[in-house]
């Protein structure tokens, strides 16, 4: 890796600044001036077009020329999207001693093609940040009534809802299918859309979940691309099932404004240590490899239908103990248990895939055809 030694000239005016080749343009969160010139300093280019020269004075013919290197000049710009501050620093970059880069930096001005472009970018971030919470907030406001049952010694078994209504009122829809994952995200896009007014999109939706991102905004040599890279805040969403069950997804954005030809796409990534079902995290649900045993705690029969549906039963290790009575209270477990009259702790394996990026293996429509992620977990069912 090339080291990289740094010449700071911020005092020097701006007509003093070569001018530049290239104009790139990065959004933080939060940045102040220091902040942002250090985010330009780490995106500066490496110097190239270097070339032989020809031997000077005190250089024999035998001796090695001297590089010749064209300097690199680049403007970079930093926008703050938290205060809508915008610094803009011109870069020039050359080959030094050893082959170490040298970058000269100074204090540049925004055109007024950049200042309206930056007033657009700035004005987007706001209304999706805004629009992201107000989609979380409609998503706790539209919860339908909390009729699921839950676990009992008299209803133990699936409830006598339809067999659709778990997968559309209850979270563990979101894993049953790549389809009912796909619904949710775009329930969630849609209501994005919705909250940010009546602006006009060309394409407005979602896919697997993207570091980054960018913003075009505009065209041709009046437009510019401000990367997210540095963009730190968190966009989070949250689907609300009722008390005790939510989603809530990490979002990363990217898109394009282009005089009424906008973009926008999101992508979505569930954060297990925030989503819950029924009261307990999903990261503790689902955990690779580890048996979640919820044989002692009120689990509703939407998620005892889904371990049902999607698991496949495990029989004990013979080596396990075995006890119980083959009450509700007290079911049997270990090994014979299953040959019994009564109530028994049954394990399951459950394939998942706990980063959520997508179900739909980028856009196939079907799930992943191997088991991404294998969690067992326990309920009390009827022996046998």
């Amino acid at each position: 890796m090339k080291l990289i030694w740094f010449l700071i000239l911020c005092v020097v005016p701006v007509s003093q600044a070569l001018a530049t080749n290239t104009v790139r343009a990065f959004a933080c969160d939060t940045c102040n001036y220091s902040e942002a010139r250090q985010i330009a300093l780490q995106e500066a280019p490496q110097a190239e077009s270097c070339s032989e020269g020809m031997p000077g004075p005190g250089f024999g013919f035998s001796d090695p020329a001297p590089s010749v290197c064209d300097p690199v000049e680049e403007s970079v710009i930093v926008a703050s999207t938290e205060n809508h501050q915008a610094y803009k620093f011109n870069l020039i970059v050359t080959e030094g001693v050893n082959g170490v880069d040298q970058v000269s930096v100074y204090n540049g001005s925004l055109d007024s093609q950049e200042h309206q472009a930056l007033f657009k970018f700035f004005t987007l971030i706001d209304e999706i940040e805004t629009a992201v919470g107000q989609a979380s907030a409609a998503s706790f406001d539209n919860v339908s009534p909390p009729t699921q049952f839950f676990s009992s010694e008299n209803n133990s078994s699936s409830n006598t809802q339809s067999d659709n209504w778990c997968e559309a009122n209850h979270p563990t829809g979101f894993f049953s299918s790549a389809s009912n994952a796909r619904d949710v995200k775009s329930g969630i896009t849609n209501q994005i859309k919705n909250a940010m007014g009546s602006r006009s999109w060309r394409d407005f939706t979602h896919e697997s979940y993207f570091t980054g991102g960018s913003i075009e905004v505009g065209k041709g040599s009046g437009g510019i691309g401000i990367s997210l890279d540095h963009y730190k805040k968190a966009l989070r969403v949250t689907k609300s099932f009722g008390t005790g069950n939510n989603l809530t997804f990490d979002l990363s954005v990217s898109g394009e404004l282009d005089e009424g030809n906008d973009k926008l796409v999101f992508g979505f990534k569930l954060n297990p240590l925030i989503s819950k079902i029924d009261g307990l995290q999903v990261s503790q649900l689902f955990r690779e490899g580890e048996v979640s045993n919820l044989a002692g705690t009120s689990m509703s029969n939407c998620w005892n239908e889904f371990v049902q549906d999607e698991g496949t039963q495990v029989d004990p290790h013979p080596s396990d103990a075995s006890g119980g009575s083959g009450s509700f209270a007290d079911p049997f477990y270990g090994p014979g248990s299953s040959s019994r009259s009564g109530y028994c702790i049954v394990t399951y394996r459950i394939c998942v895939d706990t980063s959520i990026t997508d179900l739909d293996s980028g856009g196939s429509g079907t799930a992943p055809p191997a088991c991404p992620q294998a969690v067992y977990t326990t309920t009390v069912a009827f022996c046998g």
